[in-house]
C-alpha cells in the first residue's frame, strides 16, 4: 500500500475511488484528463496516493470534465442509509453498465496526404528560394547602425616626480 503524506479519511479514499472510476469508465487517459482539467503532469497519480490533498475545486473540476453532476456523485458517494454489499455491488453494476460516447479519434493522415503536404512545402521553398529578389518587390530594410568603437581607457594620472 502507498504511504500517504496526508491522511485518507475513509470519506476522500470512496471519493477517490469514484472518480477513479467515472475516468476508467469514460476511457479518458491520464495525461488527457489531466490535460482536460488543466492539471500538471502527475498530478493525478499524487491525488490517488494521497501525497497531495484533494481539494473541492478540483473535485468540481473532474466533474465537469466527467459531464457528471456534482449533486449525483455526491449522492452516490455519500448516501445516507447504510450500504449494504448487495447494494455495492448493484451500484457498481450500474456504473459498468455506463455506456459513454468513445472519445471523438485524432485525424488520421494517410501517407500519400503526408507526402503530397511534403512535396508542397519543398515546392514553395524551392520557387522561394529560386525567384530573383528584385529591389522594388523587396522589402526595404531599415539601414545598419554604425558600430560604435570602444572608447580608449584613461590613463591613470601620474605624479610628478621631482
Amino acid at each position: 500500500m502507498a504511504r500517504h503524506l496526508f491522511p485518507l479519511s475513509d470519506d476522500v479514499s470512496k471519493m477517490l475511488s469514484f472518480l477513479e472510476l467515472l475516468i476508467v469508465a469514460r476511457k479518458i487517459g491520464i495525461r488527457e484528463f489531466e490535460r482536460r482539467t488543466k492539471m500538471s503532469a502527475g498530478t493525478l497519480a499524487r491525488l490517488f496516493s494521497g501525497k497531495i490533498t484533494l481539494k473541492f475545486q478540483t473535485v468540481l473540476d473532474m466533474l465537469e470534465v466527467l459531464d457528471v453532476p456534482p449533486a449525483a456523485f455526491f449522492s452516490v458517494v455519500f448516501t445516507t442509509d447504510e450500504v449494504s454489499s448487495d447494494r455495492v455491488e448493484d451500484l457498481l453494476r450500474r456504473v459498468q453498465s455506463l455506456s459513454f460516447p468513445d472519445p471523438p479519434a485524432a485525424a488520421v493522415l494517410s501517407k500519400r496526404e503526408i507526402r503530397q503536404m511534403i512535396e508542397e512545402v519543398l515546392a514553395e521553398r524551392q520557387l522561394s528560394a529560386s525567384s530573383p529578389k528584385d529591389a522594388a518587390s523587396a522589402p526595404e530594410s531599415p539601414p545598419k547602425r554604425a558600430r560604435r568603437l570602444p572608447r580608449p581607457r584613461r590613463q591613470p594620472a601620474r605624479k610628478p616626480t621631482s
